[in-house]
């Protein structure tokens, strides 16, 4: 049996998907390799809450800034620790905010916990990730 390069590649692709509606669909492991989905949380002094989420491939959800969490995160692998402060100055106001963050990034866990001394701080250490 002869078979083109081209044929062995594309059968190469689709070597464990499935083929429904005429439609190749990766494997659940690999879908699940992708998955990005967060839920980001303030909590304030006075214990009001601020709470949405987002996700990614393609950007949605309820963060008014969904595509630039995506990219603030990508730029550290999902590490929300090793986002880069940004430059700026805040008042010596002490007001705690608690940042939290749980959900998948790309596949892997994220749990995030972080106290600041307000919300100006909390801003320019996270970038736009928290601005919600």
């Amino acid at each position: 049996m002869r078979m083109s390069i081209g044929s062995a590649l594309a059968g190469a692709a689709v070597v464990g998907s499935v083929v429904v509606g005429g439609l190749v669909v990766a494997p659940a492991a690999a879908q699940a390799a992708t998955t990005t989905r967060i839920t980001l949380t303030i909590q304030r002094e006075d214990h009001t809450r601020s709470s949405v989420w987002f996700g990614c491939s393609p950007a949605r959800g309820t963060h008014t800034a969904a595509p630039a969490a995506c990219a603030t995160l990508a730029k550290v692998g999902g590490n929300i620790k090793a986002i880069r402060p940004e430059q700026g100055m805040c008042t010596a106001q002490y007001a705690p905010v608690v940042a939290m963050a749980t959900g998948i990034w790309r596949g892997k866990p994220v749990r995030y916990r972080q106290t600041f001394s307000n919300e100006c701080v909390l801003h320019l250490k996270t970038d736009v990730l928290f601005r919600i």
